[in-house]
């Protein structure tokens, strides 16, 4: 029980990428407003269609803040309604307040879903990946595999949102990653 614990808070607090698009990975199928409130980061985001969108991203406990666009794609199924399989890029910048700096992002992701009249799920492979460009400079690159789950009532949904993998900071050796938090949609 006890190793199990100190495993779970190395995953809490473990080395994760500097700014993520994390709302905008979520399902919502169409324009509308995302928002994540979670751990590492708290983001709000805005898809104007249903292929771009832009957020912007507090890293928390607030040590960097950041903006992104979003470009997505749906590969099969219907958007909206029953099996789905979508893609996603996101590049972004962010601005470090613990050391000042910048760090461009650019974030891949794969997502397999399913839309329910009441619920849906989303399981998702992503990647997303920071770049320090100046001094000190670094690269974090984290390997996930992600799950959202929750309800849905006519356009708006809520909920959770867990993300779990090893993050890549050359030339340390590989760590582990979480990411968790609860996840809001509003289809306009």
């Amino acid at each position: 029980m006890t190793r199990a614990l100190v495993f779970c808070a190395a995953l809490l607090f473990c080395p994760t990428a500097r700014a993520d698009s994390v709302a905008m990975r979520s399902p919502l199928p169409g324009r509308g407003l995302v928002v994540e409130l979670g751990f590492p980061a708290t983001e709000i985001g805005f898809w104007f269609t249903g292929w771009i969108g832009l957020a912007v991203h507090a890293r928390l406990p607030f040590s960097a803040i950041g903006t992104e666009i979003a470009l997505r794609r749906t590969f099969a199924g219907d958007p909206k309604s029953g099996f789905g399989l979508e893609g996603l890029i996101a590049f972004g910048l962010d601005l470090p307040l613990v050391s000042p700096g910048f760090v461009a992002t650019a974030t891949g992701s794969l997502a397999g879903r399913f839309f329910a009249p009441s619920w849906f799920l989303q399981i998702a492979a992503t990647t997303p990946a920071a770049f320090r460009l100046t001094d000190p400079t670094e690269a974090r690159i984290p390997i996930l595999a992600e799950v959202w789950v929750g309800g849905r009532a006519q356009a708006m949904w809520i909920g959770v949102h867990l993300a779990g993998g090893v993050t890549l900071v050359p030339p340390q050796r590989p760590s582990p990653a979480m990411q968790l938090g609860l996840a809001m949609g509003l289809e306009l």
